[in-house]
C-alpha cells in the first residue's frame, strides 16, 4: 500500500508556562467556534464519506519518527517503514454547523462543539437528558469508542514539561481550553466522561469508567467517585448524537468473521486482522518490521495498526478479572503472559503511532488488552491501575544496559532488569519516582525467557514500563 499525503499541519503554539497555555488555548476556542469551517444549512442531511457502520477515523499523525527523532518517511523495506504517518485511512472530515454542533462525516456522529464546565461523573451521565444544543433533544453520553474517534495524534503531551509546542489531542473545530492551574490543579487534569464502565475495578477496588484525556493523549479508567479533597467536579463531558437522527448507534460495534485462513474480517470497519498475535514481545522497530514481513492468509499488505485501529477491536465487556481473558473477542487468539505481580495476564500491544510530547518523540502508543499494571504501595504493590482497554505509551526501545529507558514521564532511579518478573528494586526520591522497594522487571510471555529491557515505573500511578510488547497486524484490504 502506497503512502498517501497527509493533511496540512494543524495548529501549534509555543508557550513557556501553564498560564500562557491557558490564555492561548482560550483564544483558540474563540477561533474554533467562529472560523473553523463553513456552517451547514442542514446538518442532519450531511452525508457520510463511507458506507461503514464503524469507520475508524484516521489519527491525523502527519510525520515519521525513528526511536528518538523525526525522520523523512522511509521507503518500504527501510528501517521504521510502515508507521502511522505513511497510511491515511478515513481522514477527518468535520463541519461546523453554526448552531453549537459539529458533524463528523466519517463516523456519522454529531457532537457538541463547546467545551463544558467540569462536572461530577454522575452529573455528566444524568445531564444528557436536558441538553438542547442545536435544537436537538436526543443527546447522549458517548461510548469510549465514540469519544476516542475524536483523538488527534498530532497533539503533544504536556505531562513532562511546561514549555514547548503545545497542541491538544483534538481537532481545532472543537472548543478546548487547558485546565486552570491557579488553584494547584494539574495541567493534565482534562479527563472526559464516557458511558463505558470497566467490568472490573482499579486501584483500591474503585469502580471506574474509561475516559479520554485530550491533554496527554491517553485512555485510562477513572474513578466514578469524587477524588479525595475535590468538590466532585472532576471531569468534562461532550455529548453526542447520530447526525441522521437515528435512535440507535452502530458505531463501535464490531462484526467479526473467521475467514478460515488465519485472518479475521471486521465488516463494521472494513479491516482484516491477523487471528494470531506475534506470540512473543519485541521493541517498536521490530514490531513495524514484523508486520511488514508477515505472511498469513494470502494477504500482502500487513502493517502495524495505528492507535485507533487497534483500539477498535478492544472488547470492553471482557477483562482478566471477570472473564479470565484478554479484552478482545475470543475469535482471536491472544498470548498469555505472567505480569509484574506474577499473575496470568494478557499483554500490551504496540501500535504504529508515535506519542509526541513536549520533551521527545521516543515513546510509541500501545493498547492494553490485559491489566493496566502499576505499582501502588498503599494498595499492596502491583495492581491494575488503568484497566484492560486503556491506551498509554512507552519507550520504543530499551535504554543501554544499566541505564533507565527514555520516556517523556520517566522518573529517575532504578536499573534495567534482565528478566521477568523480578529484577533489581529501584531507588529514588519522592514525587514521580518509584517508591522504595518497588520491584522492577517486566512480564514473561508464554514459554519465553525474555529479557524485556523494561525499566521500572512512571507517572502518578507508577505505570509498568514495557519496552517490548506483543503485536497484532492489520490489513486495509484494498
Amino acid at each position: 500500500m502506497s503512502s498517501i499525503p497527509r493533511r496540512a499541519r494543524r495548529r501549534a503554539t509555543t508557550v513557556g508556562s501553564w498560564a500562557a497555555v491557558t490564555l492561548v488555548a482560550s483564544a483558540l476556542v474563540l477561533s474554533a467556534c467562529s472560523t473553523a469551517s463553513t456552517p451547514s444549512a442542514s446538518p442532519a442531511a450531511v452525508g457520510k464519506t463511507n458506507d461503514l457502520a464503524f469507520a475508524v477515523v484516521d489519527t491525523s499523525q502527519s510525520k515519521c519518527y525513528n526511536n528518538d527523532a523525526e525522520i523523512d518517511c522511509p521507503q518500504a523495506g527501510e528501517a521504521f517503514s510502515g508507521q502511522d504517518a505513511q497510511f491515511s485511512e478515513n481522514p477527518t472530515s468535520y463541519t461546523n454547523n453554526g448552531d453549537g454542533t459539529v458533524t463528523d462525516h466519517v463516523t456519522g456522529l454529531m457532537w457538541q462543539q463547546a467545551m463544558s464546565d467540569k462536572v461530577s461523573y454522575a452529573d455528566a451521565i444524568s445531564g444528557a437528558s436536558v441538553q438542547t444544543t442545536g435544537g436537538y433533544s436526543d443527546w447522549r453520553v458517548p461510548t469510549i469508542k465514540e469519544l476516542y474517534s475524536l483523538m488527534n495524534f498530532n497533539g503533544t503531551d504536556i505531562s513532562a514539561s511546561s514549555s514547548g509546542t503545545v497542541v491538544p489531542f483534538i481537532d481545532s473545530v472543537f472548543g478546548f481550553t487547558y485546565p486552570d492551574t491557579s488553584g494547584g490543579n494539574r495541567p493534565i487534569n482534562s479527563q472526559w466522561v464516557t458511558s463505558t464502565e470497566y467490568v472490573s475495578t482499579v486501584l483500591n477496588n474503585d469502580k471506574c469508567f474509561f475516559g479520554v484525556n485530550f491533554v496527554d493523549g491517553r485512555i485510562k479508567c477513572y474513578p466514578e467517585a469524587a477524588r479525595q479533597g475535590s468538590d466532585g467536579k472532576d471531569y468534562y463531558v461532550r455529548y453526542v448524537r447520530n447526525a441522521d437522527g437515528a435512535t440507535t448507534s452502530t458505531y463501535g460495534i464490531n462484526s467479526f468473521s473467521d475467514q478460515g485462513n488465519g485472518t479475521v474480517k471486521d465488516a463494521a470497519t472494513g479491516l482484516t486482522w491477523a487471528q494470531k498475535d506475534s506470540g512473543k514481545s519485541m521493541n517498536w522497530q521490530s514490531a513495524l518490521a514484523y508486520c511488514s514481513a508477515l505472511d498469513a492468509g494470502g494477504v500482502d499488505d500487513w502493517r502495524l495498526p495505528n492507535a485507533k485501529e487497534l483500539q477498535s477491536i478492544v472488547d470492553y465487556s471482557r477483562s482478566p478479572a471477570t472473564t479470565k481473558s484478554a479484552a478482545i473477542d475470543p475469535i482471536f487468539s491472544s498470548t498469555k503472559i505472567t505480569d509484574e505481580a506474577g499473575k496470568t495476564d494478557w499483554g500490551f500491544y504496540w501500535t504504529s503511532t508515535t506519542h509526541i510530547s513536549t520533551v521527545n518523540v521516543s515513546d510509541a502508543v500501545y493498547i492494553v488488552f490485559g491489566r493496566g499494571m502499576g505499582y501502588m504501595e498503599e494498595y499492596g504493590g502491583w495492581i491494575d491501575v488503568h484497566g484492560a482497554g486503556s491506551q498509554r505509551s512507552d519507550p520504543k526501545v530499551a535504554a543501554a544496559s544499566g541505564t533507565q529507558a527514555s520516556s517523556s514521564t520517566q522518573p529517575s532511579g532504578g536499573t534495567q532488569p534482565t528478566g521477568a518478573p523480578g529484577g533489581t528494586p529501584p531507588t529514588g526520591g519522592p514525587g514521580g519516582t518509584p517508591p522504595a522497594g518497588a520491584p522492577s522487571g517486566g512480564p514473561s510471555t508464554g514459554s519465553e525467557t525474555p529479557s524485556n529491557g523494561n525499566a521500572s515505573q512512571q507517572g502518578a500511578q507508577h505505570d509498568a514500563i514495557r519496552t517490548d510488547n506483543l503485536v497484532r497486524c492489520v490489513s486495509s484490504g484494498h
